[in-house]
């Protein structure tokens, strides 16, 4: 019996913890950050042992830069039964807390991406992520409440604007008007059936003849499961689909350009349905004979280097052949996150020729072609795949798009000379890892058109002060 009582005891404890979540987080105003705050809620009553900690997620894994540990905090009854409990600036309205050791200022990061974790008696009970995913310490996948390149700061008239839960936790979020220790714009705590979000995936540029994915796996349902996914063709030259009917289908593109679309509709465990369409440009490009030949994370600073070299036997005009640069910033899979369009003087590319893009602030080497102000293409971090783009397909690939695990953090890779043409799909058995911080092959790469030195002979075969020496080669 005593068993049964303890037992009892713990599963309150628990069900009770759960139902504290973060509600709001506004980490970013116009100018200084002054009022900057989390907000938690949760049903009436007593919680203890609260510990709230901000997560920095340009590392891998994420790393903690602040924490507060709260040992008791009350929720009140404001609406429905639920209340509120704000910590942050002291200049935040309603703000319950202000923790001591805390900056007064840009308190919170607002990177990409970025997080704040809730814990109770040690466990994690919510991790949100915002601007990007993020998994928590025991690697699972934190709720992402907006992804890369959404960003919370103004809403264009002067009012800051935050993260907002519309229901209890695991609910979705918005971005609105700041509400701290007030309930958030068209929120309710009453049981709601939020309808599935379908995502059909960014719009695509394909190579003809090539295999396409289609990608609807960032689909979900706020308060359950997808459990039916259905792809169909809306428009363009008739193709066909692979798996159409999961959250990843296939294709393979026709042998002429064309302008292909596609709708995904995805029905939750509820019946209720959502749909959500893509684009896929089909166009035709050769292999690239303009290929990425070395990339450079330096270990610190703004040392960041990438070379272009040119390895087929003719000249190149990069601005008039449509080859850009893009970035995909953590692995948001966007190649186009950051791009450059224009080569400016450096456009025409013999064979052979290198041109070196270094980050503005670069030490390690003094020869770059052009320093490009941040953001820019060559302001990686590890976890930023480069792609070199011909008329907007991927030609050449440095990293995985895909992917925020920092791979290539502080590594230099030089592609190896047997390799003549770009490649699409990052492959590291193409390339050489270099020591940390080596520079020293910048600037050259081994392509064609570059020269090649073999039998070479010294005469005198001895030197002697003031001898002239001669030197042949073929």
């Amino acid at each position: 019996m005593k068993k049964a009582i303890v037992l009892v005891v713990l599963l309150t404890a628990v069900a009770t913890y759960g139902e504290l979540f973060i509600n709001e987080i506004d980490y970013d105003q116009i100018s200084t950050d002054t009022q900057e705050y989390i907000e938690l809620a949760g049903t009436t009553g007593t919680y203890t042992n609260i510990r709230i900690e901000l997560i920095n997620g340009n590392t891998s894994p994420g790393s903690m830069y602040l924490s507060v540990d709260i040992p008791s905090l009350t929720i009140t009854n404001e609406h429905q039964g639920y209340g509120f409990y704000v910590i942050g600036s002291a200049l935040v309205e309603n703000v319950d807390l202000t923790p001591g050791g805390w900056p007064e200022t840009n308190i919170i990061q607002n990177g990409a991406p970025d997080a704040v974790v809730l814990k109770v008696g040690g466990v994690i009970v919510d991790a949100v992520s915002y601007e990007g995913p993020m998994n928590d310490e025991n690697g699972n996948a934190m709720e992402m409440a907006t992804p890369a390149g959404v960003e919370a700061i103004d809403d264009g008239e002067g009012n800051s604007i935050s993260i907002q839960r519309m229901g209890r936790k695991g609910s979705p979020w918005q971005v609105v008007v700041s509400t701290p220790g007030e309930i958030n714009t068209d929120q309710t705590f009453e049981d709601v059936n939020y309808l599935p979000k379908a995502n059909a995936g960014t719009d695509q540029i394909v190579n003809i003849n090539t295999e396409v994915t289609l990608d609807g796996s960032a689909s979900y349902d706020p308060d359950g499961e997808i459990i039916n996914y259905l792809w169909t063709q809306l428009s363009g030259t008739s193709v066909t689909l692979n798996s159409g009917n999961t959250a990843i289908a296939t294709f393979t593109s026709p042998s002429a350009a064309t302008e292909l679309e596609f709708q995904l509709l995805v029905t939750d465990d509820e019946g209720e349905t959502d749909t959500d369409t893509v684009m896929v440009s089909v166009v035709e490009v050769s292999a690239s004979k303009i290929i990425i030949s070395e990339y450079i994370e330096g270990s610190y600073g703004q040392n960041k280097y990438l070379e272009i070299a040119n390895v087929g036997d003719i000249s190149v005009d990069l601005n008039a052949e449509a080859y850009t640069l893009g970035q995909a910033k953590d692995g948001s899979g966007i190649i186009t996150d950051i791009v450059m369009t224009n080569w400016g003087s450096f456009s025409n590319l013999a064979p052979g020729e290198v041109i070196v893009l270094a980050a503005v602030g670069h030490t390690f080497y003094a020869n770059a072609d052009t320093a490009l102000e941040y953001p820019s293409v060559v302001h990686f971090n590890g976890n930023d795949a480069v792609g070199l783009l011909q008329n907007g397909i991927v030609v050449d690939l440095v990293g995985d798009p895909y992917s925020s695990e920092f791979i290539l953090q502080d590594l230099g890779l030089r592609r190896n000379g047997d390799i003549s043409t770009g490649n699409p799909v990052f492959t590291m058995s193409e390339w050489t890892q270099l020591p940390t911080d080596d520079v020293s092959g910048l600037g050259f790469h081994g392509g064609a058109g570059a020269p090649i030195v073999q039998n070479v002979s010294v005469s005198p075969d001895f030197l002697v002060s003031g001898f002239e020496i001669t030197l042949s080669a073929d």
